[in-house]
């Protein structure tokens, strides 16, 4: 929940977006007042391991790496997802590009994992030359053969819009 005073990771939220790539870093920085904790934007290589571990825990295959249509919210992928917390629900279809809340589906969790492919772009710490941050995952409105959960882009990290959020990653001291 990018809007708390102390930034929170929360099921069900919706202001995943819409944030350019420093304030994203700060507000990320800000999750955890633990001093054995510590927290960041993830990594492009920890977004590859992750997938990797995946393909290597069996939840998901490569063949789905390289097309993520049926485990993540793609304009061409249907599912069912939850459209808020008291647990009402929605279809959405293919051929339908629209954000749902993050985690709202269990059609895009992979080892409880949620929305690594597809809804929203998310934001890494790895560069492109000078002036672009890499974003990961592909999105809501974009097809999931085409921009799949491995597949990256790079963005000037002043851009905020509505198809690019984060993804936090805790580590224990």
């Amino acid at each position: 929940n990018l809007s708390a005073d102390e930034p929170v990771v929360q099921r069900m939220n919706t202001s995943i977006s819409s944030q350019n790539w420093y304030t994203e870093y700060k507000k990320i920085k800000r999750m955890s007042t633990d001093v054995n904790v510590s927290t960041s934007m993830i990594w492009g290589c920890l977004w590859d391991e992750t997938l990797q571990w995946l393909v290597d825990s069996g939840a998901k295959t490569y063949a789905e790496m390289k097309d993520s249509t049926s485990w993540g919210n793609y304009n061409n992928s249907t599912f069912e997802y939850k459209t808020n917390i008291s647990g009402s629900t929605s279809t959405k279809n293919a051929s339908s590009g629209r954000s749902i809340p993050s985690g709202s589906t269990e059609y895009s969790k992979a080892n409880n994992i949620y929305d690594m492919a597809g809804n929203v772009w998310d934001w890494t710490l790895e560069g492109n030359g000078s002036y672009n941050r890499s974003c990961r995952g592909g999105y809501y409105n974009l097809n999931g053969s085409i921009n799949p959960a491995s597949y990256r882009i790079n963005v000037n990290p002043n851009y905020s819009g509505v198809n690019i959020g984060f993804r936090a990653y805790f580590y224990i001291k």
